[in-house]
């Protein structure tokens, strides 16, 4: 694996090769892959990132592990955990857990966790649906009321277990 740095004014394109850490203002990345990401703009086509930081992230048919982003945009790509401070869009995309600060809008999409101000969707899925507000199709498993009560239920449960564990460690 190598090491891409390059200083922050400049645009570093990455094809088909593996780096641990790529740096710079503006990345992409096509067919290539890396552990860390930091830059100002992320693109990532067929590719994949286990840990990126952007401003802005676009992915199409890729793949990110934890993505901390003001933007993202991901198009045929999966993503473990995302945090937007700002929008988000996904199409034909999935995410163990996506938390956004600002819109986000899905389309034939799915999340395990979806939290966010507004969700503006059509044909998405989500487990755990945290939001104020809801236009479109979102199938969700828990919504708002249901997520947070399984929350404290499962926080009252493994708070019993722990002090019974502790009582009989204590004999």
């Amino acid at each position: 694996m190598t090491n891409h740095t390059k200083e922050r004014t400049e645009k570093l394109d990455v094809t088909r090769e593996a780096a641990e850490r790529v740096e710079a203002d503006d990345v992409v990345m096509r067919q290539a892959g890396a552990r860390s990401v930091q830059a100002d703009a992320v693109t990532v086509r067929q590719g994949g990132v286990v840990q990126a930081r952007a401003k802005r992230l676009e992915m199409l048919q890729g793949g990110v592990v934890l993505a901390q982003t003001e933007e993202a945009r991901l198009t045929a790509s999966e993503a473990g955990l995302v945090y937007a401070a700002g929008s988000t869009y996904m199409d034909q995309s999935g995410a163990g857990a996506l938390v956004a600060g600002g819109a986000v809008t899905m389309d034939q999409c799915g999340a395990v966790l979806l939290a966010a101000p507004e969700v503006h969707a059509d044909e998405a899925n989500a487990v755990f649906l945290l939001a104020r507000r809801v236009d479109g199709q979102v199938n969700a498993v828990f919504g708002p009321r249901e997520s947070l009560l399984l929350g404290a239920a499962a926080g009252v449960a493994t708070g019993l277990v722990l002090r019974l564990t502790r009582k009989l460690r204590g004999r």
